[in-house]
């Protein structure tokens, strides 16, 4: 927990982060056939079948959620990584699933608002489940500082190793990042590294890389994600609404 700093779910714990009225969000989880042939409506708006899809597909996907200040992105962030949290403790197989996650916060001090930052977040989680850390080179394992002070370049290759290596891998992994365009040191560089990643993965069937970002409908992060819509499911990028 040395490496864990901002501590990873320091945002998600606080009172900062709204939580949901209950079932305000539940008709995100509402759909009769968990894997419909064809989407009942095409509009751009998030819907159940969207959600469902990008959750049980067995695909590798990401989808990006777009919604003005205030509309709630966080909040819905936090909801999906709760449902998903109580799925995985009545799933058999849960021990395969893994769910990392990573809240873009303004309030935290200006030094850690980059891309290397999340990925160290990520890091530290991915670890935390299987003992990993022994699979990080011994100078980032005993130094903070050699672990802070990592380049972009050095803390992407250990996590795409941490995600795709053989030995330890998960099934599935559930990724959320929360506020992309909240940051901007370097987080075209990891949507484009990551699109290009869960890209590379999508017809892996021994693991599913599943990816859920929000954003500002302003944000440039956008042509990032025409790397994804190839066969996974169409538009990917969704605006938030409420029902």
């Amino acid at each position: 927990m040395n490496l864990n700093e901002p501590p990873y779910n320091a945002f998600r714990d606080s009172e900062n982060l709204i939580k949901a009225e209950k079932e305000t969000l539940r008709w995100l989880l509402e759909h009769n056939d968990p894997r419909p042939k064809e989407s009942p409506g095409s509009g751009s708006s998030l819907s159940s079948y969207d959600f469902i899809k990008w959750r049980d597909y067995l695909l590798s996907g990401a989808l990006l959620v777009k919604g003005a200040p205030g509309q709630g992105k966080s909040v819905l962030s936090n909801f999906v990584l709760l449902h998903l949290e109580e799925r995985q403790k009545d799933v058999a197989a849960s021990q395969d699933c893994k769910i990392i996650y990573h809240f873009c916060n303004i309030r935290i001090p200006e030094k850690y608002h980059t891309a290397e930052a999340v990925l160290r977040s990520l890091i530290v989680q991915l670890c935390e489940a299987r003992c990993l850390f022994m699979q990080l080179p011994h100078i980032l394992q005993r130094n903070r500082e050699s672990f802070h002070a990592a380049s972009f370049d050095t803390l992407w290759y250990h996590f795409q190793n941490l995600l795709l290596d053989g030995t330890f891998k998960f099934r599935t992994i559930y990724c959320v990042i929360d506020g992309l365009d909240v940051y901007k040191t370097g987080m075209k560089q990891l949507v484009e590294n990551l699109a290009k990643l869960f890209h590379e993965n999508s017809e892996n069937r021994a693991s599913y890389l599943k990816l859920f970002c929000t954003s500002r409908p302003t944000s440039d992060l956008s042509p990032c994600w025409k790397i994804f819509l190839a066969e996974f499911f169409g538009p990917i990028v969704k605006t938030l609404r409420f029902s």
